[in-house]
Parts: structure tokens; C-alpha cells; sequence
């Protein structure tokens, strides 16, 4: 996981405990205000591109709103 530049990053690169495998990442962008972080998450299976490498896809969108 990282965090810089208000980008939050999350990667899952190896399959882990969780079948099936796969690899996983989250991309989060903060807003100017620092209230909201708008992502996405993205899935992808090994061998599922055009060149056999990974092809990453979205899986679902997710924001974050801070609680007043």
C-alpha cells in the first residue's frame, strides 16, 4: 500500500489464502478538500491478455466520505 501525492494505492500482486487466484488493486484519488476519495478496483486473472500477461479489469468503484 501507498499513499503520496493524494493517490492511495493498493496491490495485490501473488494470490494468497482466497481462491481463485487472482490479482487485485485499488486506485483512490482524494479530493482538494481532503473529504472524499473516489477508486476503483481492478481484477485480473494470469494469462487473461491479448500477450497471455494479466489484463486488468474493473471490478467495482468505491468512494469514501468523511462522516461529519
Amino acid at each position: 500500500m501507498t499513499f503520496a501525492g493524494g493517490m492511495w494505492r493498493l496491490l495485490r500482486e501473488t494470490p494468497d489464502f482466497s481462491p481463485p487466484a487472482f490479482r487485485q488493486r485499488f486506485t483512490g484519488h482524494v479530493s482538494e478538500d481532503a473529504n472524499t476519495i473516489r477508486g476503483v478496483w481492478e481484477k485480473a486473472y494470469d494469462g487473461s491478455g491479448a500477450d497471455g500477461s494479466a489484463a486488468w479489469e474493473k471490478d467495482f468503484d468505491l468512494t469514501y466520505r468523511r462522516s461529519r
